[in-house]
């Protein structure tokens, strides 16, 4: 849902401007940030929880 407004906003945005080249490798790097954006949300999340979880039981 996330990366489909991402995408959304991307293809708008080359639309606009008449760069169906450059939108493809924008496209690319959209998908390969927002994958690792998410990976590290991720991360950080279950890492956050993890400590809060270690601090409540000792």
């Amino acid at each position: 849902m996330f990366s489909r407004a991402i995408e959304r906003n991307i293809k708008s945005f080359f639309q606009l401007h008449h760069h169906p080249y450059s939108y493809h490798e924008a496209h690319k790097m959209a998908l390969v940030y927002s994958t690792r954006a998410i990976v590290m949300i991720k991360y950080f999340f279950v890492h956050f929880i993890w400590r809060m979880v270690d601090r409540v039981s000792s």
